[in-house]
């Protein structure tokens, strides 16, 4: 995470991370046999993907934030080149292992040639989030994209709110940015008699601008997570590790317990989707019976 200073690592989030991951390998790979107890929180496997959007946010600005707010010249190029760079040279090399996969399962015929090219240059999911590139996990970093490229624009804004309005005003821009994303979900779903279909689950989730609000809400969360161990409040620190945990708790509980739509779900809202995704059959036959 950083490699500056002690300080900037956070040995707990590995913990975090390797469960976030488990659970997306599980939903994506585990057998699917009959119904368990266990069904409903593999098909949740969204609300993993959607922690590690809003950590990135996080991570990004508890490593980069003070960097950027230098008066060194020459800050931003630097952040683009770490941040951005390795990640998307990585990228270009699993699509072309993931186009090899593709072209032998094809028997040697080639997707069109436009496709590639908007896959390489991270542009497809803007037009189509449902044509998958080769290796099409990769659209998790052409969904991050954007964010990453704005960040220096999200790091200044964080800051100045912090500054003007402390914990308090933070709290603010967080309830913010969360509703303001959620809004158009929120319209559809009231709209079309509280269900969401499964493509405008998937514009929510995988169209890169969808994406601009969790990591810039996992950046004001580490801003207000740098004020708070800055702040050295002995009656916060008692009580903030039992919150996070009961937290974590809740998370889980709501997706084991809260019914299942029957179907893996495809939102970056993941706990607004659990609960329309309750009502996900009776849309699909409300939606049959339009047709």
């Amino acid at each position: 995470m950083g490699a500056d200073s002690n300080e900037d690592q956070l040995d707990h989030l590995t913990g975090a991370r390797c469960l976030a991951s488990f659970w997306i390998v599980c939903g994506h790979f585990a057998p699917r046999l009959e119904e368990s107890v266990f069904t409903p929180v593999r098909h949740r496997g969204n609300a993993a993907v959607n922690f590690f959007i809003i950590l990135s946010g996080f991570i990004t600005h508890w490593v980069y934030a003070k960097r950027l707010l230098s008066p060194k010249p020459g800050q931003v190029a630097r952040f683009y080149v770490r941040r951005i760079g390795r990640v998307v040279l990585t990228t270009w090399f699993a699509m072309v292992l993931g186009l090899v996969v593709v072209v032998v399962q094809l028997r040697g015929r080639f997707p069109e040639f436009g496709h590639l090219l908007r896959c390489f240059l991270f542009l497809e999911t803007w037009r189509d989030p449902i044509d998958w590139c080769p290796n099409g996990q990769t659209w998790t970093v052409a969904a991050l994209l954007p964010s990453w490229l704005l960040y220096p624009l999200t790091c200044r804004l964080v800051f100045a709110t912090a500054e003007h309005g402390g914990l308090l005003l933070l709290s603010v821009l967080a309830v913010m940015l969360w509703s303001t994303a959620l809004a158009p979900m929120i319209w559809c779903f009231v709209r079309q008699g509280y269900w969401l279909s499964n493509v405008q689950g998937i514009w929510s989730y995988i169209w890169p601008p969808s994406q601009i609000g969790d990591f810039a809400l996992g950046a004001v969360a580490a801003e207000t997570a740098r004020r708070f161990v800055a702040s050295g409040s002995s009656v916060l620190g008692r009580f903030s590790r039992p919150a996070a945990d009961v937290a974590l708790l809740l998370v889980l509980l709501i997706c084991f317990m809260v019914p299942s739509g029957g179907a893996r779900q495809a939102s970056t809202f993941s706990f607004f989707s659990i609960f329309s995704g309750a009502n996900a059959e009776t849309g699909q036959n409300r939606l049959l019976l339009c047709e």
